[in-house]
């Protein structure tokens, strides 16, 4: 064998190799794209919308959705409600669930830090730009506490929402407040009332529904008034609370499916 023959095939006995070392990491590629995971180790894998370990026969929703939880009256339950709808989302199985205590007061951060949940991250931000922030931010399920009478911090909050959902109790002078508040809301934004602490079969509640119904706005749950529910940051969750707020969840994230 002369010696340019011979170079040819040490050449193409060091080249092989490479190649199997090449046709070996487009299979691993492979094998991670099916998995669900990157090619690249420095690349961060999408996250599901399930938690580990979910069953996938459950309903897959949209990877990011912004609820804002509003109202310019005080006193409503909007904390209460912002917690309920964040727990609601752990038990359907958004992972990460993002609760943003956008009031300076943080009733929602108190609360969590006095009874943890876990699969909620609490996000405190108590501005206009600190909220606005940390919703860009924010992935999986973000449900975002706004202070009352903060028009400012609404109108930003309601302007990235997918959907807005305003507590409110059953009486008239509650309507202006609600009316004022949806008046914030961008046209073709996904909104809708909760009465909480609301006493069933009265009179008052009648009313208020019939209200809303000649308004043409949706309610989305009625919250029976209960200590359990009611009791904040001095007990843990209650079930009928949480099945409450799942069915407000749900019609919150219609269209997010």
């Amino acid at each position: 064998m002369n010696a340019s023959v011979l170079r040819r095939t040490v050449l193409r006995l060091i080249d092989r190799p490479r190649r199997f070392s090449r046709a070996s990491r487009e299979s691993d590629d492979r094998e991670r794209l099916r998995d669900g995971s990157s090619a690249d180790a420095g690349t961060p894998r999408a996250r599901s919308p399930h938690r580990r370990g979910e069953r996938q026969s459950r309903e897959t929703y949209h990877a990011v959705v912004n609820i804002i939880v509003t109202s310019l009256k005080g006193g409503v339950g909007k904390s209460t409600t912002s917690i309920y709808l964040a727990a609601a989302g752990v038990d359907r199985g958004y992972d990460p669930v993002t609760l943003i205590d956008a009031d300076p007061q943080a009733s929602c951060a108190e609360w969590l830090e006095l009874w943890p949940l876990a699969g909620i991250t609490v996000v405190e931000a108590p501005s206009e730009r600190t909220a606005t922030r940390a919703i860009a931010r924010a992935e999986g399920l973000v449900v975002v506490d706004t202070p009352p009478g903060n028009e400012r911090i609404t109108q930003s909050a309601v302007a990235v929402a997918d959907a807005v959902v305003i507590p409110t109790r059953a009486g008239g002078v509650e309507y202006s407040r609600v009316s004022a508040t949806i008046e914030l809301i961008p046209k073709g934004t996904s909104y809708g009332v909760v009465i909480c602490a609301a006493r069933l079969g009265t009179n008052d509640l009648d009313a208020a529904l019939a209200w809303w119904k000649e308004q043409k706005v949706e309610v989305w749950g009625v919250i029976p008034e209960r200590v359990s529910i009611a009791a904040g940051p001095e007990a843990r969750l209650s079930r009928e609370g949480l099945e409450n707020y799942d069915a407000v969840l749900a019609r919150a994230l219609r269209g997010w499916r």
